[in-house]
């Protein structure tokens, strides 16, 4: 999977606020039946690269369970809204934001403005 082209083709650059929300098993499913290998890790790691020190890149790590009277830990509650939001979570650098419900994982320039 050639990273450089797809962000080319989608017109990110460095500087920019974007915010990545992807079913990652497809793409997974997709490159496993190619036969080729996809690390999410890489996707994030290049995005962060792409976007530079002055970008900033949200991933929603969205948490149903709080409306159903669960307790939300902001070091420990998973994201339901893909895998891929777990993963950030477990990256360095990355902060998650403080809604219980509406949660994203944060990392780049205005990292402390999303995640107050």
């Amino acid at each position: 999977m050639n990273l450089e082209f797809i962000f080319k083709k989608l017109g990110i650059k460095k500087g920019d606020k974007i915010i990545v929300t992807s079913n990652i098993i497809k793409i997974l499913a997709k490159y496993k039946t190619k036969k080729i290998n996809f690390n999410p890790n890489n996707l994030i790691n290049e995005l962060v690269k792409k976007i530079g020190k002055k970008g900033t890149l949200l991933i929603p790590t969205f948490n149903w369970d709080f409306c159903k009277g669960k307790t939300f830990d902001y070091y420990k509650t998973p994201s339901q809204s893909g895998a891929l939001g777990n993963i950030a979570l477990k990256k360095k650098g990355f902060l998650r934001s403080l809604n219980p419900i509406y949660s994203f994982a944060v990392i780049g320039k205005d990292k402390k403005k999303y995640a107050i």
